[in-house]
């Protein structure tokens, strides 16, 4: 079993552990501590606009027909403290609290395909979350960002992302939210974590329900490219 308490996903952690040789000292991790809010707000600063970049490509292989909000491009994005920093393409998903950026999620892509090679998260994310959209009424939250955007372009519903699974529980739901719908993905884990969640954010006036993808798909990410594929036509 493994964990990253800065929202990375198991299968990165996964990825990340076959690179390392056992006969080799390892290469330093890179730790929320040693690279805080500044280095974030600093790599977000540095960013431009997605239209026209290998970050378009990566979200268009994911079938978002429009640019997410809160997202940048970064074609140089540092990566690994010094001496070990490499500098790669990736796409930079905003964390917010409240409207504070607090971190940032790096998705690199590989240059060539636009596929992502890896994920890292860049400063203290908190009680932060990617806004993806304001929400009126109703608020979806979901664990990827990727399944935020899938819940938001199936259901026409705005979805925050807690970017992972141990988060899913410690955003900051808006007072005047009064139906969220938990996105959760369709495995144990999810599961357990949209459970800890209801209990957590219940408060008077706010509806909590259950929304996972269909039982057929992992996540909502899974599912929105099942639709596109078979040339569904989206909401809104």
């Amino acid at each position: 079993m493994v964990t990253c308490f800065a929202g990375c996903t198991r299968e990165d952690v996964l990825r990340e552990l076959t690179r390392v040789r056992i006969t080799q000292r390892g290469t330093p991790p890179e730790t929320t501590s040693r690279a805080g809010t500044g280095n974030a707000v600093r790599v977000w600063n540095e960013a431009v606009d997605v239209r026209n970049t290998l970050g378009e490509r990566h979200l268009a292989r994911r079938h978002f027909t429009t640019i997410p909000p809160d997202v940048r491009y970064h074609p140089r994005c540092p990566y690994l403290p010094k001496p070990h920093t490499q500098f790669l393409p990736a796409l930079l998903v905003a964390v917010r609290e409240r409207r504070q950026l607090t971190a940032i999620q790096r998705i690199f892509l590989d240059p060539e395909t636009a596929d992502y090679t890896h994920k890292a998260m860049l400063g203290t994310p908190r009680h932060g979350a990617w806004q993806g959209g304001y929400p009126r009424r109703i608020l979806g939250i979901a664990e990827g960002f990727e399944d935020a955007r899938a819940f938001t372009l199936l259901r026409n519903i705005p979805c925050w992302a807690s970017l992972g699974a141990r988060r899913f529980d410690q955003l900051i739901i808006p007072d005047h939210v009064e139906i969220l719908m938990l996105a959760h993905d369709n495995d144990p884990e999810g599961l357990r974590a949209a459970n800890v969640a209801a209990q957590r954010y219940a408060r008077p006036r706010l509806a909590i329900h259950h929304a996972p993808p269909s039982v057929n798909f992992g996540d909502w990410a899974e599912l929105l490219a099942a639709r596109m594929e078979q040339g569904a036509n989206l909401p809104g």
